[in-house]
């Protein structure tokens, strides 16, 4: 999920202040918990099914 986060965080408008960074990483979250099929794949992956 991190390298998700570090994917779509700055394809938006670029943050300038922490605020503004922070605001965005929320957003792309709240935007994964609404795609629970996502959140699977990720965790299907063969590298990271130790954590599922």
């Amino acid at each position: 999920m991190n390298a998700d986060l570090k994917q779509a965080v700055p394809r938006k408008a670029p943050a300038r202040s922490k605020q503004q960074l922070k605001r965005a990483a929320i957003s792309h979250m709240r935007s994964l918990a609404k795609r629970p099929q996502r959140i699977r794949s990720i965790f299907q992956h063969p590298q990271f099914r130790y954590a599922a």
